[in-house]
C-alpha cells in the first residue's frame, strides 16, 4: 500500500508525521511525506499515485481537492 502524508509547515506536527512515515515504512508500507511548499498538488498525487492520502482539512485547496476526486480509488484522512 503507498501511503502519501501532507506535511506544509516545519511546525511541532512535522515531527508527528515524521515518526508515522518511519513506523509505516517500517511496517512494510510505501510512505512518503509531501512538503506542500514545493509541489503543487497535481504533481504530488500523479507522481506517487497513493492508495491512502493523511492531510488536514484546512490544507485541501481547490487543486488538492480535484485530485481526490480524479482518483475514486485513494481512501482520503483529512485530520480537523
Amino acid at each position: 500500500m503507498k501511503i502519501l502524508i501532507s506535511n506544509e509547515s516545519d511546525s511541532a506536527h512535522l515531527y508527528d508525521r515524521l515518526g508515522w512515515l518511519r513506523t509505516l515504512n517500517y511496517s512494510g508500507f510505501d510512505c512518503k511525506i509531501w512538503d506542500m511548499r514545493t509541489k503543487g498538488a497535481f504533481d504530488a498525487l500523479s507522481e506517487f499515485e497513493p492508495d491512502l492520502f493523511i492531510g488536514q482539512l484546512h490544507t485541501i485547496d481547490r487543486a488538492l481537492f480535484k485530485s481526490i476526486i480524479a482518483r475514486p480509488h485513494m481512501k482520503v484522512i483529512a485530520i480537523a
